[in-house]
């Protein structure tokens, strides 16, 4: 399964949508959104939804490193990039 980050323009509080999974728990899905919930300019992340192990998150971020770069600073979650473009970025979570 793979995440997906739709940016928008840096250094605006915009909503980017990150699906992620799959999750093997409820606990495990908290987790994640707690932890991208922590990441600079980031001021909030809600759950859209959570079904069959996979997470849909509307995340409120501003900042001029986009946010996909700003993944690299979780360290909890152990990810893989899978598809980079200036639209949209897909990552493997492990």
């Amino acid at each position: 399964m793979t995440m997906q980050l739709v940016e928008r323009v840096a250094g605006t509080d915009d909503t980017v949508s990150v699906t992620a999974g799959p999750f093997q728990s409820f606990t495990q899905i908290a987790e994640f959104q707690k932890s991208v919930s922590r990441l600079h300019g980031v001021s909030g992340a809600r759950i859209r939804s959570a079904q069959r192990g996979v997470l849909i998150l509307d995340v409120d971020y501003t900042g001029l490193v986009p946010l996909h770069v700003r993944l690299r600073d979780l360290r909890d979650v152990r990810w893989t990039p899978v598809q980079l473009t200036e639209a949209a970025v897909e990552i493997a979570v492990a």
